[in-house]
């Protein structure tokens, strides 16, 4: 095999064996919250967050990523979703601004 075959073979390889690049479209039921990807401003919602990933569509194994939407009107929390590496890469993600956290309550018998 020349030369040039063989650089070309393994080109094919690493391509097919490579990481490919992804979209998720990130919405929310009030337009205009802000998103941040672990730490980094992307945008308000409506907005994309674009991802490297393998070729079936799954993170990379060592992949872990935080996504927060910050509220734009009172009453509102802020929202977290976690992506870790081999799930599946969504092609939406949605916050529900509308969610409220129920506080946890215990009770304790002492008898």
């Amino acid at each position: 095999m020349t030369s040039i075959k063989k650089l070309s073979a393994l080109v094919i390889i690493l391509t097919l064996a490579g990481c490919v690049a992804h979209t998720t479209k990130v919405t929310s039921n009030y337009p205009g919250v802000k998103i941040e990807l672990d730490g980094d401003y992307i945008g308000e919602t409506p907005c994309e967050i674009q991802w490297t990933g393998t070729m079936v569509g799954t993170f990379p194994d060592h992949a872990h990523y935080c996504v927060i939407a910050y509220p734009i009107q009172g009453g509102q929390q802020v929202q977290s979703k976690y992506f870790y590496g081999g799930k599946k890469i969504p092609k939406t993600i949605y916050f529900d601004m509308n969610l409220i956290r129920t506080p946890i309550q215990y009770q304790i018998d002492l008898n």
